[in-house]
């Protein structure tokens, strides 16, 4: 039942009664008239007539009507559930009939123009449907008519539809999913290759690769522009990957599954719209992904997307396998006998013969329980073998038919045998799977292309809400007692060290009160557009503006909500000079799915004795260098400089007897050490260092800093995260 509340017994009693015809000529005007284009519309559908509507409000089900009349009302609905920070305008879609609905049908709805206050279409308008059993709106596909005025929503079911206008740009990030157009995301991975991210997720089971979680970054910063907020995107990956040790990767590092979920989902929707474009004219999409990976598979069911790409793999049985090009060559017998001429009449009698849209649904049955593409196309093959034989496997019938056929003027026609029954099926079957099967592949591609989409939306709509998380910088001074009550930093400003892109750095302050606390709030989604930020500056109290800060203090998002102890000792360089000892410890060792596949399949050098990086390595070597991750040795930082009071000295890094030495000019500040040149490499890598200090009430200094190491030919692909913790005692 497609209908969402039974019409009046009035109103259905009045549809059917007989009109005159001019009155009949002129209903759809008298409807608009009653209705107001906006406000609602009525009519009715059939099989000669699969819209109703008027220019700016309507329902179409397009190349498949209902078998039989039914009434269709377009209503505006007054008060619609909310959605925070925007008006929606919504109307309610109904058909009174108890056919289901196959049809991918289009629902024109109008948009509010004057709100745009003359700002073009794009991007600034969002569709949306009520999910009744949610209780939310949830995103849906869509396009939008500048020139009508409408947007144009894809469906399969019917529901409450609605579009609003988002013109704020502080509600604009937070609607992000509601207002992208149909295929805007999906045209495009930021050179990510559909097919690639497709072929490793099903080499993985199901999961998503690494180039998965760049596609859905990809996605990400087509949405939300991260470029232009000065996001390093390669960076971003890498700290999600867990290889960049850099701040706030804790923080962040949940994100990951949800980047790789998106990236494929938006690759499946990219693949899926390919092959639904076949059956529009694009003949010349090629689609490995199905033919490598898709179609004898069947492991990758068992992960969460896997029902996703077991559906894109359906899709492909029938574009690729049954595309009309495949029966081109073969010729039909042209029998004209008695026995074709039966057949026929039997394929054509009521409760026989077949539409696309009773096609489509046996075809979409049948895809249950298959376990691979190839299991789906046995059943395919076995249900159109076994229609096309339906015929003979009563005697009584073929006898009925045959006499059928000779009212109708054909005689003879010579013994039936089987050579005869295979050869009328076969030429049925090629009729089938040229004619009305194609249709039936068509709205599935179309029906399987648009639940791709919808996924794709769904998984952002949910990443949208997860970067929507409040997050806390709570400050405090750790160094009160009950004889020392008011903080050195009382009155003092506080604030996040930021790049030029954020435009609204003045939220990221606070003034820390007496006792030097303090909190600075703002989003997840706000701490990645400014590029995971990992400083705090500290003024002193009225400081003017422009002032430099008398405090930058490191600090790392671990959580949504993260303390940070403001009492730290202002320490001079000279009292950090020399030799401080301690210990290094592997945190992490990251070797992404591609380089283990390509030195599975290509080994060349990698000198053990050296640690030196020539190019691919043995797949061995990589799972032992892997499993170096937690070692920790001994290490010795030495601090040189030949001005302290400038703050320029020299930081080195000594690992162990075997390996050189790592030097890095640094210039000190505020207790942080900051590296002169971003990467310095010895030995086969490239390395960078982040370096801080603390004092501890009794004078002991202590240094900690995080080493990342790389090899310059696969940055992204192996890297190495290293903690650095030195104590040196008070003198």
């Amino acid at each position: 039942m497609m209908t969402r509340k039974p019409w009046p017994n009035q109103w259905r009693a009045a549809l059917s009664r007989p009109l005159p015809a001019l009155l009949m000529l002129l209903l759809p005007l008298l409807l608009m008239a009653c209705n107001g284009a906006d406000g609602g519309v009525a009519g009715t559908l059939s099989p000669e007539n699969s819209r109703v509507g008027t220019e700016t409000l309507a329902l179409d089900l397009g190349e498949f009507p209902l078998n039989a009349e039914a009434a269709c009302r377009i209503a505006a609905v007054a008060a619609p559930p909310p959605l925070e920070g925007v008006d929606i305008q919504a109307y309610s879609f109904e058909i009174d009939t108890e056919e289901k609905l196959l049809s991918v049908a289009e629902l024109t709805l109008p948009y509010d123009r004057e709100a745009l206050g003359g700002q073009s279409a794009a991007g600034q308008i969002a569709a949306a449907y009520y999910n009744e059993a949610g209780q939310a709106w949830e995103p849906v596909s869509f396009t939008v008519n500048e020139e009508s005025g409408t947007v144009t929503i894809y469906t399969d079911h019917l529901s409450v539809y609605g579009c609003f206008e988002v013109t704020n740009a502080n509600t604009k990030d937070a609607y992000a999913a509601y207002a992208i157009p149909a295929l805007a995301v999906t045209s495009g991975l930021g050179g990510v290759n559909a097919n690639d991210v497709i072929t490793t997720a099903v080499a993985n089971g199901g999961r998503p690769g690494d180039d998965a979680m760049e596609a859905g970054l990809a996605v990400l910063d087509r949405v939300l522009d991260f470029s232009s907020a000065g996001v390093d995107t390669a960076a971003f990956l890498a700290g999600l990957g867990g290889s960049s040790g850099a701040a706030g990767a804790s923080l962040l590092g949940d994100i990951g599954e949800n980047l790789g979920n998106l990236g494929l989902l938006c690759s499946i929707a990219q693949v899926s719209y390919g092959m639904y474009n076949i059956y529009n004219g694009d003949t010349d999409a090629v689609f490995p992904c199905y033919a490598n990976a898709l179609k004898g598979s069947m492991g990758y069911t068992a992960g969460k997307l896997g029902a996703r790409l077991f559906s894109l793999a359906a899709v492909g049985v029938l574009a690729i396998e049954y595309s009309i090009n495949t029966f081109a060559e073969e010729a039909l017998s042209g029998r004209k006998d008695i026995y074709k001429e039966a057949y026929n009449l039997y394929y054509e009698s009521p409760g026989v013969k077949r539409s696309a849209r009773d096609w489509a649904a046996i075809l979409i049955k049948a895809k249950e329980g298959a376990v691979s593409a190839d299991r789906y196309q046995l059943r395919v093959e076995g249900l159109v073998q076994r229609y096309a034989d339906q015929f003979w496997a009563d005697e009584a019938v073929v006898a009925e038919y045959q006499a059928e056929a000779q009212t109708q003027g054909f005689t003879g026609g010579g013994g039936l045998n089987e050579k005869i029954k295979a050869e009328i099926s076969t030429d049925f079957k090629l009729t089938l799977y040229r004619g009305v099967l194609q249709e039936a592949f068509k709205l599935i591609a179309q029906k399987e292309a648009l639940a791709a989409e919808r996924a794709l939306l769904a998984e952002l709509d949910a990443m949208k809400k997860k970067l929507n998380t409040p997050c806390a910088l709570i400050l405090y001074d750790g160094t009160l007692t009950e004889t020392k009550t008011a903080s050195h930093w009382a009155g003092a400003g506080a604030a996040v060290k930021l790049p030029e892109t954020v435009t609204d750095a003045a939220d990221w302050s606070a003034v820390l009160d007496e006792q030097g606390n303090g909190v600075i709030h703002f989003t997840l989604l706000a701490y990645l557009m400014a590029n995971s930020p990992k400083e705090l500056e500290l003024y002193e109290k009225d400081a003017a503006e422009g002032a430099e800060p008398e405090l930058l203090l490191p600090f790392a998002m671990e959580a949504a909500t993260q303390r940070l102890d403001i009492g730290v000792e202002l320490l001079p360089l000279a009292e950090l000079l020399g030799d401080h000892h301690g210990t290094a410890t592997l945190t992490e060792i990251f070797v992404s799915d591609a380089i283990m596949e390509r030195a599975k399949n290509d080994p060349l050098t990698f000198d053990n004795e050296t640690l030196s990086f020539y190019g691919d390595c043995e797949a061995e070597m990589l799972v032992a260098i892997k499993e170096a991750e937690g070692q920790e040795n001994p290490c010795m930082v030495r601090i040189m400089s030949q001005d302290p009071a400038s703050g320029d000295n020299t930081v080195t890094l000594y690992m162990d007897d075997e390996s050189s030495p790592l030097q890095f000019a640094s210039h000190y500040a505020n207790g942080v050490f900051t590296m002169v040149e971003e990467e310095t490499y010895v030995e086969g890598f490239y390395s960078t260092l982040s370096l801080s200090v603390d004092k501890d009430a009794d004078g002991t200094i202590r240094l900690s800093g995080v080493l990342e190491a790389w090899p310059p030919e696969y940055p992204k692909d192996l890297r190495l995260t290293m903690t650095i913790e030195t104590i040196r005692a008070a003198k």
